[in-house]
């Protein structure tokens, strides 16, 4: 034992170390030695783990933390380079030209979705195919077949010539004015229309028209005087008066005088579009006249006798003219209908040629129509 001692108290003085220490290395030692391989590496493993978790979390809270996109890049785990790399500048630069990189990706994709304009090529096909539409349908919808109905009031208006002024009686024209009143009457027709472009069109078609006055006569009036030698008749066999003598007969009559007519207008007319759905319609037509049948009475003009309103007196035809304007409604791309305030008058005088009368009739009142597309 006392070697043992001797031996320690030696060592601690050789190599200037404490008794006490040498005592816990050579514990330490000997309990390293009884512990076996296995276990030392599952102890340098766990270690390095540890270590390697904690230096992880630590970057990712770095990396969170920072703001600009430059700054993450370089403290991405991945990325992130020996500090002599940094100092030299290599790394940076590559670091720099990958992000040079992707913001010119980055901008190439802006500049992409920037030029992508629907204008220059949606527009110009859009325009396309409305042309076409419309060429279609102009193609396809020159021709259409109209239908209408007037409902008018009808008058005869009176002008004497004036180079047979002295072959009409004084009174004539209050007589007709007084004795004669204005009377609804219906006109129908048809017509076959023809587009000539979106405004303009042009029909001719076949219709019916009437004329209508009431009349009421009650007077006694004088009696004209003329002379036949040497003058000359007019269209009625009537000489120029000379003079008035005396009354003669009284004139009592109440009735309606009807005038019947078959009519084949020519119209011309225009459409102003408001909207896709209404538009502002106007048309003129002249219209020829044939007269199919009359009744009633009316007044000899030289003596104020009743005689009949028949073709004796009145002509075969006449040529009327007429203007309408109103509204159109478009209710399907082949079917319209529209409504027209419209007025007509006679160009032609309703007596025979060479009267000293000039009588036509007017009228005024409200148009229907409705037409459809043929093709």
């Amino acid at each position: 034992m006392a070697t043992v001692v001797l031996m320690a108290v030696s060592g601690a003085l050789l190599f200037n170390a404490p008794a006490a220490d040498m005592k816990d290395d050579s514990s330490t030692s000997v309990s390293n030695q009884s512990d076996s391989p296995q276990k030392i590496q599952k102890e340098q493993a766990e270690s390095s783990n540890a270590v390697r978790t904690d230096r992880h979390s630590q970057e990712v809270l770095q990396l969170s933390s920072t703001n600009s996109l430059e700054g993450r890049i370089s403290k991405t785990p991945e990325v992130e380079q020996p500090s002599i790399a940094s100092t030299s500048g290599v790394v940076l630069e590559d670091v720099a030209t990958s992000r040079a990189e992707m913001t010119k990706e980055y901008d190439l994709v802006s500049k992409k979705l920037g030029a992508f304009n629907i204008g220059p090529w949606i527009l110009p096909a859009a325009q396309k195919i409305t042309e076409y539409k419309n060429s279609k349908n102009s193609n396809l919808n020159k021709w259409a077949l109209e239908v209408g109905y007037d409902q008018n009031q009808t008058q005869f208006s009176y002008q004497v010539s004036e180079s047979k002024e002295k072959y009409v009686h004084k009174n004539y024209l209050n007589r007709m004015r007084d004795g004669e009143f204005s009377l609804s009457a219906p006109q129908f027709h048809t017509a076959l229309r023809y587009d000539i472009n979106e405004r303009w069109h042009a029909s001719v078609g076949l219709g019916f028209a009437q004329t209508r006055i009431s009349q009421n006569f009650n007077f006694r009036d004088s009696v004209p005087v003329s002379v036949a030698q040497g003058q000359e008749a007019d269209a009625f066999g009537n000489y120029p008066i000379f003079g008035y003598i005396g009354l003669g007969q009284q004139v009592d009559y109440e009735g309606i005088q009807t005038v019947n007519m078959v009519s084949i207008p020519f119209n011309v007319g225009y459409n102003y579009p408001i909207n896709r759905f209404w538009s502002v319609s106007a048309e003129g037509s002249a219209r020829y006249n044939m007269i199919s049948g009359t009744m009633g009475k009316t007044l000899n003009y030289h003596t104020l006798e009743l005689m009949n309103a028949d073709q004796k007196v009145y002509r075969n035809s006449l040529v009327t003219a007429r203007f309408s304007a109103g509204l159109e409604r478009k209710m399907s791309l082949k079917k319209s209908f529209g409504v027209r305030l419209n007025t007509q008058g006679s160009i032609t005088p309703l007596f025979k040629q060479d009267a000293a009368v000039q009588n036509r009739g007017w009228s005024v009142g409200m148009s229907a129509y409705y037409y459809w597309k043929l093709f």
